[in-house]
């Protein structure tokens, strides 16, 4: 089944970087401000990252869906089946970026996607929940921008 992704890109080099993508044989691809999703399997979004010129990352888009405040957000990230993704033995490092956002603080809601993913993996590895860290090395790097995404740059380390 294929994956969601997303390519982003400087302002103004959406329609080549959708060329670039097309070249590449992804799926789906709908251009948007800032970047272009895709689909395909996860084997694009690494060959992406390695032949795009024009693309900053790829994100892998592993949730998402409507929220108000916080406890919503908490909802979303928990629902998400992250021994998927990363062993709970793994640091993680989060991101939240927003514009137009109902959450109250940004900072406050890192804590809760970090405490989402953190209680997910908690309850269904009884293991020690992953580290939270915020050095830029950190991996694997969660993205919340409207919906959850995964740094796909980062995760071929842990495959």
């Amino acid at each position: 089944m294929p994956e969601r992704f997303f390519a982003p890109c400087p302002r103004g080099l959406e329609q080549p970087l959708a060329a670039e993508l097309a070249a590449l044989d992804a799926g789906d691809i709908v251009p948007a401000e800032g970047g272009v999703g895709f689909s395909g399997e996860i084997d694009l979004a690494y060959r992406a990252n390695l032949e795009s010129r024009i693309a900053s990352r790829i994100l892998w888009r592993v949730g998402g869906g409507p929220y108000r405040d916080e406890r919503d957000l908490y909802a979303l990230v928990h629902d998400i089946d992250w021994k998927r993704h990363f062993k709970p033995e793994r640091t993680l490092r989060v991101d939240v970026a927003a514009t137009r956002s109902p959450l109250a603080s940004l900072e406050f809601a890192t804590l809760r996607v970090k405490d989402g993913v953190c209680d997910r993996l908690r309850s269904d590895c009884a293991a020690t929940a992953p580290k939270a860290r915020t050095p830029s090395d950190a991996v694997p790097k969660i993205l919340v921008v409207r919906s959850m995404y995964l740094s796909t740059a980062t995760l071929r380390v842990l495959m």
